[in-house]
């Protein structure tokens, strides 16, 4: 099988094609993004329809995967937000996990 790319330029006919290939669609994420740049870090801020705010952060430095991470960690606790102890949230999954339970509700 060949990779293909090709530009979106229309959400409605990209899922008519994607149900055409037997796609099913599981979700409709609708979200606002904020981002912000210092030497170290890229920070987004993105506003989740129906979901919350999320803060996502991501380094620029290039060392090693577990001292990038547990340097962004000390980050994120120094801001003094209220977080939870999962650093690494899907928001995708989460909607889902939502709109599923008020289905089965």
């Amino acid at each position: 099988m060949k990779k293909r790319s090709f530009r979106i330029d229309n959400i409605e006919k990209t899922e008519e094609l994607f149900k055409c290939l037997g796609y099913d669609r599981f979700l409709r994420m609708k979200d606002k993004n904020y981002k912000y740049e210092n030497k170290e870090y890229i920070a987004f801020i993105q506003e989740v329809e129906n979901l919350g705010i999320f803060l996502e952060i991501e380094s620029k430095n290039k060392q090693d995967s577990e001292t990038r991470i547990k340097k962004m960690i000390e980050l994120i606790k120094s801001l003094k937000l209220k977080i939870e102890s999962k650093f690494d949230i899907r928001k995708a999954e989460l909607l889902y996990k939502k709109q599923n339970s008020k289905e089965n509700a």
